[in-house]
């Protein structure tokens, strides 16, 4: 499914392999990732998160631990500016901090 909607979405084939292997990691692994979390932000449970905050925190989670090539601070970057856009409030500062203390 993902393929197919990143197709219709017009974006390349190396688009499309990257997304698709980061949404197979964070499913494949969603349980270490939501650990991860809870661990950088226990007062927080991950399942009482906004679906759309743990997910931003799942995806930086799984590309900083599967892309070398990234610079930390440019997958930080992208999460907290998805976070602006369709995070709850306060997403921004969430995300920013959690990955910040998961990188410590």
């Amino acid at each position: 499914m993902v393929r197919r909607l990143a197709r219709e979405a017009g974006l390349a084939a190396g688009l499309v392999n990257f997304a698709v292997a980061l949404v197979e990691r964070v499913e494949a692994d969603r349980a270490s990732l939501d650990s991860r979390i809870m661990q950088a932000a226990p007062v927080f449970p991950s399942d009482q998160l906004a679906a759309v905050d743990r997910n931003i925190l799942r995806v930086a989670l799984a590309e900083l631990e599967t892309r070398q090539d990234t610079p930390r601070s440019v997958v930080i970057n992208e999460a907290v500016e998805i976070a602006k856009l369709f995070g709850s409030e306060g997403a921004p500062g969430f995300v920013n901090g959690v990955l910040g203390s998961v990188l410590g």
